[in-house]
């Protein structure tokens, strides 16, 4: 039994040699390949590609350019002072003479918007001024939310609790300051004049209802030119003025004149809008106390920013380009037929508007102010009055 069982293991044995030394000469004769680990190599970026040099815009014409393409805000607010405004808000009675009805009283309001990336919340006090210099109230103002054109809106709360402590019945030249309470910052200082106009005038149980308003007559000699449609290839050219009382689009003429000749006109293709209103707290009396900001576009007038194919120029017969007309423009404004404003501006060698001498005086966003002659009796207004000192409410821009 033990022979056989040692005659079993010997067998085993040496099967098992025998296949140890196939499987080496087999694995001489094909050689197993272990495929190498290549080097991962770090991927190229694409290489520029060569460029003519004498064709690309040099620094100069790249910030020319930019004067079309709307600016992106910053963490740090920038106050935009021709979206200030200040307004009346009133009541028909007054807290001094609880026992009075028909008696109206009013308190001031301050609306404008600011430039920024709403990164943080901005915190404004508005210290409003009596006439006589002295200290009225202060008040916190209501921080808004990012429009679509990257501007914030900060105004004054429409508190009652004010009205019925602070509201006053008298008229006069008033004071306010706005303070980045955060910073210390002051943003604006300066002062705007309240008048009244008598509700029912001959009524004697009427004798103290009064529409308080602020006077805005400035805003009438002071004008915009722009573009609209900024980022287009061609944005048509165009201008902002200010009218007194709510008119109507259908009475207004726009017309462009370039060398003592007619360029274009409105009736000729392009828009009329009113894109703004300030009321100062009026309410019966539009003639005296509206204001409206009238846009006059022309859609033959335009400034090529960019490439401009046979398609565009088939589909806009009789456009005429800024880039090859440059020089002075003058703007007339015809309400019903008649002459109502004038103003100018001036297309440099690029076929922008050129920044005048009050460009660095107020920030705009892709457009300048200019200077408008107020002509006609459309606006019932005081030419000679006090209206440069009172420009954007006591902060005049040199030598308008």
């Amino acid at each position: 039994m033990c022979r056989q069982i040692n005659r079993q293991y010997s067998l085993l044995i040496a099967i098992f040699v025998f296949v140890i030394f196939a499987f080496q000469t087999a694995a001489g004769q094909f050689p197993i390949k272990i495929p190498k680990i290549t080097k991962r190599e770090t991927p190229q970026t694409e290489q520029p590609k060569s460029v003519d040099k004498q064709n690309q815009p040099t620094v100069e014409n790249k910030n020319q350019t930019s004067r079309l393409v709307r600016p992106e805000p910053t963490n740090k607010p920038v106050f935009l002072k021709d979206s200030l405004e200040i307004r009346t808000r009133t009541k028909e009675t007054y807290w001094k003479l609880p026992n009075e009805r028909e008696y109206t009283s009013w308190l001031p309001q301050i609306a404008f918007d600011v430039f920024y990336d709403n990164s943080a919340q901005l915190r404004y006090r508005a210290e409003w001024f009596n006439a006589d210099g002295s200290a009225w109230f202060d008040e916190m103002l209501r921080y808004g939310f990012l429009s679509n054109d990257k501007t914030v809106r900060l105004q004054s709360n429409y508190s009652d609790a004010l009205l019925n402590s602070k509201a006053i019945a008298s008229i006069g030249s008033y004071g306010v300051k706005v303070t980045d309470t955060k910073t210390g910052e002051v943003i604006f200082q300066g002062k705007f004049k309240v008048n009244k106009l008598l509700h029912f005038p001959g009524d004697a149980k009427l004798k103290n209802r009064f529409d308080f308003y602020v006077d805005n007559d400035w805003l009438l000699p002071v004008g915009y030119a722009g573009y609209d449609f900024i980022g287009s290839n061609a944005p048509p050219l165009a201008i902002s003025l200010w009218f007194k009382d709510r008119l109507n689009r259908e009475d207004f003429e726009a017309r462009v004149y370039h060398n003592g000749q007619v360029v274009t006109s409105t009736d000729d293709g392009g828009n009329i809008l009113s894109t703004a209103e300030r009321l100062g707290g009026c309410q019966m009396f539009s003639d005296k106390c509206v204001y409206q900001l009238w846009q006059f576009r022309w859609d033959k007038l335009l400034v090529r920013s960019g490439s401009i194919n046979d398609y565009f120029m088939q589909t806009h017969p009789g456009v005429k380009f800024t880039n090859d007309n440059p020089g002075e423009y003058i703007v007339k404004i015809f309400h019903r037929g008649v002459q109502v404003r004038e103003a100018k501006f001036t297309i440099d060698s690029k076929g922008l508007i050129a920044r005048n001498a009050f460009s660095d005086q107020i920030y705009l966003i892709n457009k300048i102010i200019i200077p408008v002659k107020v002509l006609g009796t459309l606006d019932k207004w005081n030419a000679a009055a006090t209206w440069k000192a009172d420009m954007f409410y006591g902060n005049p821009l040199t030598n308008f």
